[in-house]
């Protein structure tokens, strides 16, 4: 089957659902290819943050190898200080490719409505996925995106609606986030989770004291992990306040990632303990999995992120504030729980985990099955077909 993967801005190295089912696709014998535009995310902190990973926003147009896949790189009209793109030539591009399927990654953008356009000449599938939800999508914060937001439901979601085969959202909230946007049946909106890359399964254990050598950890102390953005919805506040209490204990907080610079001086200052916080940055996904190799525990105590997952495939035991969308990883208890906002419920499991072991051990082994068993790439992928 000829299959394409569509989405506005596309960099495999940050990894994502894009590169990672698209790649699933590509080994269930599928012919891929990604179309995307010339350039990536337009992230508040990309010269910070992003450029030595990415390399300058603004890419080449043209067809190119990325992690693998086919990847059709075309000219882009984007609106200024946001991420709202048109993609140029797409009809073209879809015309010369001749997709069974395209699957659309996103469904509140300019190239998800030029899909449903296409859809009836070329007679393909189409498939959207969503990953919006109300603790990451707000149309209401300004006035630019109240009058995207009101196009887009009185122009884009009509044909989007009509064209679209299947819809997935990867997870409750972004079901419900997408019935009461879209204003339809419960019975149109499917689950598909986001899967985990097999490299996380491989995290080498020998690779472990050589990277808290590095970091400066020493075999005595706890190491806790927490990976993806540093934003105030993150509650990073919340870790820093329970490690405070555990002042008795040798623990360490390697904290990997990036967000607003005056943001993560603002935490610097207020919790200045820097003998137990270790400040990285980005990093890519292939070093990440060395990085979880050398912590004992892996903790996100705000909103959730893929890089749970992350961790749970690499065998940390996991730490998470509860929340109705997180509810299927507490199938057969993989992963610890404790109310948002509690540091207190967090030192307290924090403590457990760092005097006993064997628990530590026991809950990581049932992650990792957990990811193995239900979470693999190849699995959901084979839901997302036609």
């Amino acid at each position: 089957m000829r299959i394409i993967h569509l989405i506005d801005y596309f960099q495999p190295k940050l990894g994502y659902q894009e590169t990672y089912l698209a790649l699933a696709h590509l080994r269930l014998g599928h012919h891929v290819t990604v179309i995307t535009s010339d350039r990536h995310y337009p992230f508040s902190d990309y010269a910070s943050a992003f450029q030595k990973i990415l390399g300058e926003r603004k890419k080449k147009p043209g067809k190119f190898k990325e992690y693998g896949l086919d990847t059709l790189r075309l000219a882009a009209i984007e609106m200024p200080f946001t991420p709202v793109i048109f993609l140029r030539n797409l009809k073209t591009a879809l015309a010369h490719l001749n997709p069974d399927m395209v699957f659309c990654h996103g469904i509140f953008s300019v190239v998800s409505f030029q899909a449903a356009l296409y859809k009836e000449q070329f007679s393909y599938k189409l498939f959207y996925d969503s990953h919006a939800a109300d603790f990451n999508t707000d149309f209401e914060n300004s006035l630019l995106k109240k009058f995207y937001y009101l196009l887009y439901i009185k122009l884009m979601a009509p044909v989007i609606k009509k064209a679209a085969d299947r819809l997935f959202a990867v997870g409750e909230a972004e079901k419900k986030f997408l019935l009461r946007f879209l204003k339809i049946p419960n019975y149109r909106v499917e689950i598909l989770r986001v899967g985990i890359d097999p490299v996380f399964l491989k995290a080498k254990k020998e690779k472990r004291m050589e990277i808290r050598r590095k970091l400066g950890i020493s075999p005595d102390e706890f190491a806790i992990i927490y990976t993806g953005k540093i934003a105030p919805g993150k509650d990073l506040p919340v870790l820093l306040r329970a490690v405070k209490l555990l002042e008795g204990l040798p623990v360490k907080i390697l904290i990997i990632g990036g967000g607003n610079v005056h943001y993560i001086e603002k935490l610097k200052k207020q919790y200045p303990f820097r003998e137990k916080v270790i400040w990285t940055g980005f990093i890519t996904n292939k070093m990440l999995t060395k990085y979880y190799s050398a912590a004992d525990t892996a903790i996100w105590p705000g909103n959730p992120s893929v890089a749970v997952l992350e961790a749970m495939a690499a065998g940390l035991p996991v730490i998470i504030s509860r929340w109705f969308g997180t509810r299927y990883l507490n199938k057969n208890k993989t992963v610890l729980s404790f109310p948002r906002g509690n540091h207190i419920k967090l030192a307290n499991l924090i403590k457990i985990l760092s005097i006993n072991s064997q628990f530590r051990q026991k809950l990581g082994i049932k992650a990792q099955l957990f990811i193995k068993n239900e979470l693999s790439w190849d699995k959901i992928a084979k839901q997302a077909i036609i």
